[in-house]
């Protein structure tokens, strides 16, 4: 049987507000705890809010789109380069879907009065002007990999449970 063609970066781009993915398989495709994840969302001074929702209230689920996910990684990447959690929140409310694409950097840098300015760049800004330089591009890029791993990780879990069922 004739395999599927993997969708790919520009896939993903052209449906880039769709909501189509779960919090677990969130957690699954960034490798982040699921706690995390919900961290993110359940906070407000993140800013994050999923693309869409089944139902409302306890128990409703969270749907997420491409974008969301890409938010999310850049959250943790900020995250473990120990940002502080409203200059994340700042970060995230600069980032438009339309951001979301390879060869996009973010720079930091001191302003006025001791707060951060942020801004995008089509390529890579001067380090010497900027305290903080971040390719945003490439954590886009490498989410389509992401999630084609963890279908494939998941695709082979069902087959060796029904191998080992039918046994």
């Amino acid at each position: 049987m004739k395999r599927k063609p993997r969708p790919t970066l520009n896939d993903y781009l052209a449906t880039i507000s769709t909501p189509r993915y779960g919090t677990g398989q969130v957690a699954g495709i960034l490798d982040l705890p699921l706690w995390r994840v919900q961290q993110f969302m359940d906070s407000p001074t993140y800013g994050l809010k999923p693309e869409g929702q089944t139902g409302s209230g306890y128990g409703s689920r969270r749907l997420f789109s491409f974008a969301d996910l890409c938010r999310i990684a850049i959250a943790a990447q900020l995250v473990a380069h120990r940002f502080d959690t409203r200059l994340i929140g700042e970060v995230l409310q600069e980032i438009k879907d339309s951001d979301l694409h390879p060869g996009k950097w973010l720079g930091l840098r001191l302003a006025p009065m001791g707060t951060t300015e942020v801004k995008l760049y089509d390529s890579e800004p001067s380090r010497a002007s900027h305290y903080y330089v971040f390719p945003i591009g490439d954590v886009v890029s490498e989410i389509p990999e992401r999630i084609n791993r963890f279908v494939d990780e998941l695709a082979t879990k069902v087959i060796a449970a029904r191998k080992a069922k039918s046994e």
